[in-house]
């Protein structure tokens, strides 16, 4: 592959990009009020959004931020339909996304400024907030460690947390931030084991064991290069968007499961000593000293707890099966990973989403450095390169393998190729 042609897929890729946000998403968050159980759901809910509009009160966004609409005729003919929907709601639900009046009204909300599926389903729309799930675990956790420390009549209790020994503990608090951890189990003040939460009954339920945006991993970095060559190939303008795509990982799993400094002896908020994914009450279970036999009943045996919780992995196992931390990449409207415009590359279990496809490999990483401002985001001094492949020695003939098995069009059919020795 020429210079020219690399050059040219750099800023095709750049274009293609802009062009994903008209292309319909799948797979996306049930956070949103397009996804399954989302605004036409219920007719309080259509109301609801009738009374923001007339309020002029913004709605949450998938970024972070908010949007208004704004007191345009555009507006207006979107609070008229409001109205006829709800009308006639009790009697003719919206039940499928293949009603025409479910297609007319997201039309009508993108005439009106924006897209459906960027709108939060917030807490006044029915949401679950996560932060109140991990917030319930932490309260039954202190819950469980003080009737622990009842039933024993003492003000402290020993705890299985996966280490050679049980640790003592007599509290239990959350960890502020965004680390891995999302509480600690404490003794007289002191920090002593750290605990990821995961409110999830089975794999599927979990969004993801870790993100992974500035990733110095290189497999992460190989994958996340793969999903660019990938996207650069056109596609059709009657094409929907892709399944999600994964990639199996094969090295230092354990860190995207306990946290970055997992190895390290000393445990910290990135270095949890077990993860507790449940929807279950979390309680815990006290070991009965042995009855009878050879013990010395003039020494008290200790009772040690163990947490009772639906899933538990402590560290350094790796979780199999559907759990099993897997690369993911897939198209999120708003989402921007690794430089990816509407892309979103998360570690997450192996069953985290159906129909998706093994992400096609178009090259080994070569040490030769390629300006990471051409497809990465990097550390803020700017100054930082990340070695990864280079396109000028992709082989063509595997894009057109992997065009083929997707069935795009192969870049000669979309970009003229000129012979620069010539020109």
């Amino acid at each position: 592959m020429n210079r020219y042609l690399f050059e040219m897929m750099l800023r095709l890729i750049n274009e293609q990009l802009d062009v994903l946000q008209s292309l319909k998403e799948q797979g996306l968050s049930e956070a949103t009020l397009a996804a399954k159980g989302g605004l036409v759901k219920y007719k309080t809910r259509l109301q609801l959004f009738r009374d923001r509009l007339e309020e002029n009160k913004a709605f949450a966004t998938l970024d972070g931020n908010s949007f208004l609409f704004g007191e345009t005729d555009e507006t207006d003919a979107l609070k008229n339909y409001l109205d006829q929907l709800i009308k006639v709601y009790d009697k003719n639900p919206i039940k499928s996304a293949a009603d025409e009046r479910y297609k007319k009204l997201k039309r009508l909300i993108k005439a009106a400024g924006t897209t459906l599926n960027v709108l939060l389903k917030d807490e006044e729309f029915g949401a679950a907030n996560p932060l109140s799930a991990e917030q319930r675990q932490i309260t039954e956790i202190e819950e469980a460690i003080k009737a622990a420390c009842k039933e024993n009549g003492t003000s402290s209790i020993l705890i299985n947390v996966g280490r050679t020994e049980p640790v003592e503990i007599d509290g239990v608090k959350k960890v502020e931030g965004t680390p891995k951890a999302d509480c600690v189990l404490t003794f007289n003040g002191e920090e002593i084991s750290y605990i990821s939460l995961k409110s999830a009954a089975n794999a599927k339920d979990m969004m993801q064991w870790a993100g992974i945006t500035n990733s110095k991993d290189p497999e992460v970095i190989k994958f996340a290069a793969d999903f660019y060559l990938w996207n650069a190939q056109p596609r059709r303008d009657d094409q929907e968007t892709p399944s999600p795509f994964y990639r199996e990982l094969e090295t230092n799993l354990q860190q995207y499961v306990y946290g970055k400094d997992w190895e390290n002896i000393e445990p910290s908020q990135d270095n949890c000593d077990l993860v507790l994914a449940t929807r279950e009450e979390i309680s815990l279970s006290g070991t009965s000293p042995p009855e009878g036999g050879d013990a010395d009943l003039s020494t008290e045996i200790p009772t040690i707890y163990n947490f009772v919780s639906t899933n538990i992995f402590y560290k350094p196992q790796v979780p199999e099966g559907g759990w099993k931390p897997t690369l993911w990449g897939r198209f999120a409207s708003q989402r921007n990973n690794f430089g990816l415009k509407q892309i979103r590359l998360s570690v997450s279990p192996r069953e985290y989403r159906k129909n998706a496809n093994p992400l096609p490999e178009f090259s080994s990483i070569l040490n030769l450095n390629v300006p990471s401002e051409d497809i990465f985001d990097v550390a803020a001094s700017g100054k930082e390169q990340i070695q990864i492949m280079s396109l000028q020695d992709v082989d063509p003939e595997e894009i057109e393998r992997a065009q083929q098995s997707l069935g795009r069009p192969s870049l000669e059919e979309q970009i003229e190729i000129i012979d620069t020795e010539e020109t």
